[in-house]
């Protein structure tokens, strides 16, 4: 393809089967902006890198 043109993102989103009430604490998990590590909703900082959650 022509330079400089990215490809759109490609990565698919995928619903967990509902097997917890996790969610229901403090909303969906969330990704790690540094390691992309999807966290538990009630925590701050991210389990792997420690990164704090941006809100």
């Amino acid at each position: 393809g022509p330079l400089g043109s990215k490809p759109k993102d490609q990565r698919s989103t995928i619903k967990a089967p509902k097997t917890q009430d996790a969610e229901d604490e403090e909303g969906a998990q969330w990704n790690c902006t540094a390691c992309t590590f999807l966290n538990h909703p009630a925590l701050i900082r991210c389990e792997q890198c420690e990164m704090p959650r941006h809100f």
